[in-house]
């Protein structure tokens, strides 16, 4: 058992399984599609405040969940708003899982040594876990580092 007493994440509650499981739906279903219907072809998202959403589109404009809302700006700059039947709580901390392992990546990312054949830190929507690779294919020293908020087999976050 972790001792949580130290984390920088909050306690996870008993929501949290559900709630992720919805909102990692979201992410599959509604908000990656509309980063490919911008982009032609990207799916990856990224950890935003308050939970996560797509890159700004090449006109404008982004989808993202805030909390338990999502939200669609336009590249007017419109912002439409539809609220999302997952718990308030679980949802923060969610988001809080998102943020963290996006700020230890990025660190983590940023200390790669020249040359390391570095990939982007993503949030992938098929797994729902931010994510980057390191080092060379080619001579099978590619690695692959990440932290997963759970997942049917693992309901805590963990890290891959």
């Amino acid at each position: 058992m972790v001792d949580q007493t130290d984390s920088p994440l909050p306690p996870l509650p008993s929501a949290f399984p559900a709630t992720r499981d919805e909102l990692h739906h979201i992410a599959e279903q509604v908000v990656s599609p509309a980063r490919v219907a911008a982009t032609g072809n990207e799916i990856a998202l990224e950890a935003t405040p308050g939970g996560f959403g797509t890159p700004q589109f090449p006109d404008g404009g982004c989808v993202r969940v805030d909390g338990t809302e999502l939200v669609v700006e336009e590249s007017d700059g419109s912002v439409r708003r539809s609220a999302l039947d997952v718990d308030p709580e679980a949802a923060a901390a969610l988001a809080a899982v998102h943020a963290f392992a996006w700020d230890v990546l990025t660190a983590l990312h940023d200390e790669a040594p020249a040359g390391a054949q570095v990939s982007a830190v993503r949030l992938w929507p098929e797994h729902f876990d931010v994510a980057f690779e390191q080092g060379a294919e080619a001579e099978g020293r590619r690695a692959s580092y990440g932290v997963s908020p759970g997942d049917a087999d693992h309901p805590a976050p963990y890290l891959a």
